[in-house]
């Protein structure tokens, strides 16, 4: 993956990007997390530390909740991209 997590991440009309920084080791656990909620965004990401979720507008509120619900220490830096 890219520095900056996200370069070869798609990100087209509607979607929204938020790209988290977490311990490398953490990076499966946190993919495990977003498979079990089925469509809820793409998720990308390796051993590198970096996980970019994309998703719609109409679930991205959904996501960072997801997000701010997990275990503290998980997530060490999040940034948002896309249309508002």
């Amino acid at each position: 993956m890219s520095a900056d997590g996200a370069s070869h991440v798609p990100l087209g009309p509607g979607l929204r990007l938020l790209t988290l920084r977490v311990r490398d080791e953490d990076v499966v656990f946190v993919r495990g997390i977003f498979a079990g909620y089925d469509g809820i965004a793409s998720v990308h990401g390796d051993e590198s530390g970096l996980v970019a979720l994309v998703a719609t507008e109409s679930t991205f509120a959904e996501l960072e909740a997801i997000v701010d619900g997990l275990p503290p220490g998980v997530v060490l830096a999040r940034s948002v991209g896309g249309a508002p």
